[in-house]
């Protein structure tokens, strides 16, 4: 888990680029040509055609790839959601999903730097030992 906790802000970040990327890829319309039905085939004959098949296959895989990646953060949000020490928690919030560096989740939750660091590796490490 902790590889995933790591990934978390990336896992934010990938999203964001995936919406850039779909809103960056050219407009295309859905024309009949473009659509399958009965004997058709679902792959266009011209040019122009194919072009737009790829965009809109594209801008699907980006759409479902946003969709796997939400569902990793719920799994993480979860999973934090399950940890009953509130002081856990929150070093890993602002760690992990704010993006705090070790030195800024000491000051905001009162304590040394090195104290907030031990604190969430003793956890960590008893936890992984169960």
């Amino acid at each position: 888990m902790l590889n995933k906790l790591k990934n978390y802000r990336h896992l934010k970040s990938e999203v964001e680029s995936l919406k850039i990327a779909i809103d960056n890829l050219p407009d295309t319309y859905h024309s009949p040509a473009m659509m399958s039905s009965g004997g058709h085939s679902s792959e266009p004959s011209n040019p122009t055609e194919r072009a737009a098949f790829e965009i809109i296959r594209k801008k699907e895989e980006y759409q479902q790839k946003i969709v796997e990646l939400l569902a990793l953060q719920n799994e993480i949000d979860r999973w934090i959601d399950t940890i009953t020490d509130a002081s856990i928690r929150s070093i890993i919030r602002y760690k992990f999903v704010l993006g705090f560096d070790w030195d800024e989740v000491a000051k905001v939750m009162h304590y040394h730097p090195k104290a907030v660091i031990r604190k969430f590796y003793d956890w960590y490490n008893t936890r992984e030992q169960r």
